[in-house]
């Protein structure tokens, strides 16, 4: 009986490892536009790139979709905002050049 329980002891030693090093391996396959952030010694959350957390208490709190979202197109908005400013900005330096060599011929 005993030399039984000794066998299934080490066999699900064994398997239990290996489960763990699958969920290592598994973990290394992060999707495009993912990252994992680790939450403690033992667990890690995948979230997307950006994504704010905050710790509350015990508790690890990643910010919501609709959160962000709003905060992302915010910032993509004011980047396109400021590349448009910045586009303009080339316009109007291209055609002073393109006027002054006209002028010129």
């Amino acid at each position: 009986m005993k030399k039984k329980f000794l066998v299934i002891f080490v066999l699900g030693s064994m398997l239990s490892s290996t489960f763990v090093f699958a969920l290592d391996k598994k973990e290394q396959d992060v999707p495009k536009g993912m990252e994992v952030i680790k939450t403690g010694t033992n667990s890690s959350v995948l979230v997307p790139k950006g994504a704010k957390t905050k710790k509350v208490g015990s508790k690890f709190v990643v910010e919501g979709t609709r959160e962000y979202m709003a905060r992302r197109f915010a910032e993509i908005d004011e980047r396109l905002e400021k590349i448009e400013k910045a586009q303009e900005e080339l316009n109007r330096k291209i055609l002073k050049v393109l006027i002054k060599e006209m002028k010129e011929e």
